[in-house]
């Protein structure tokens, strides 16, 4: 319930408590297990979604009334939402490559 952004070793503990791994946190988070290693091992906060996914995980681990086929669809939702906020779409002109985004404003 710690308002703002977890740390690593927050996000450790939360993770430890899981009694998961950092290769199978990282499945979930949509991240390689190197991600995760250097999420723990930094003082800066962890970037999202993996806080509101390990979060979401801790809290439904103890819910006595979860059902986890939902949690594993609302989990792959953030994990495609992640995906397309974060993903480069390049397009290619006569001349050069282009984000998408570069090409819609030119056309405007």
């Amino acid at each position: 319930k710690k308002p703002g952004l977890l740390s690593g070793a927050e996000f450790k503990f939360l993770r430890t408590e899981l009694d998961l791994s950092q290769t199978t946190m990282g499945g979930l988070c949509g991240r390689e297990e190197r991600m995760v290693r250097n999420w723990e091992s930094r003082a800066e906060p962890v970037d999202e979604p993996a806080n509101t996914i390990i979060r979401f995980v801790y809290e439904q681990r103890f819910n006595p009334s979860a059902n986890f086929e939902e949690v594993s669809k609302q989990i792959n939702q953030l994990q495609a939402l992640d995906k397309e906020l974060h993903e480069l779409k390049l397009k290619i002109t006569e001349l050069e490559w282009q984000t998408e985004e570069c090409s819609k404003k030119r056309a405007a």
